[in-house]
């Protein structure tokens, strides 16, 4: 076991970082789990985050999965496979509460109060949008989903100004209407989006 984890910090632990990853290893005293939580957790939220970018610049398969293979060689060969196992744990740690918070929550929603009418319903809801919010804050945007956040925001506050300058020159009820619900559905999202922002961001 233990050459298989020197072989795999050589390789994995590049731009002398060896030294933070034994000494993350180390932390663990079963030499199994010191093997799960160096590579599986990692490799698994790696792979995940690799595969969300890559689909987003690209559409094709192909071309994704060779992205795919590029970023993570250049994750690797840049020393930056050792930040990923700290942001691994952080995250599993994540999901297993917002899971945790959903199964609950859902059960409390449905049990109580009569269906979705009832005031248990509503709390339930309530609840877990509020755990959706706090498991969004705590998981870590890289710098190119924060710059595509802050994108999205100026795009929808520009074109939120915009309607509110055409609904001043709207007539009819009708028409005043189409335009309060399309700043209400904008102002919906642009609330989704800054609950994503980390607290430095506006």
């Amino acid at each position: 076991m233990v050459d298989v984890l020197d072989f795999l910090v050589n390789f994995l632990c590049q731009a002398n970082t060896q030294s933070q990853c034994w000494e993350f290893i180390n932390g663990y005293a079963d030499p199994t789990q010191q093997l799960v939580f160096f590579l599986f957790f990692p490799t698994i939220f790696v792979i995940i985050f690799i595969t969300e970018l890559s689909n987003t610049i690209s559409a094709s398969k192909k071309l994704g999965v060779l992205f795919s293979l590029a970023i993570y060689m250049f994750i690797v060969f840049q020393g930056w496979y050792y930040i990923a196992l700290t942001l691994s744990k952080m995250w599993f740690i994540a999901v297993i509460i917002l899971v945790g918070f959903w199964v609950v929550l859902t059960k409390m929603g449905a049990g109580g109060g009569g269906g979705t009418r009832g005031g248990n319903g509503n709390t339930g809801r309530s609840l877990l949008d509020a755990a959706k919010k706090i498991a969004i804050k705590n998981t870590a945007l890289n710098p190119y989903e924060i710059a595509q956040l802050r994108t999205e925001i100026e795009r929808l506050e520009q074109a939120k100004n915009a309607l509110e300058k055409q609904k001043k020159h709207a007539s009819g009820e009708r028409g005043m209407e189409e335009f309060d619900a399309k700043i209400a559905e904008i102002e919906r999202e642009l609330s989704d989006l800054r609950n994503r922002a980390p607290p430095g961001m506006k």
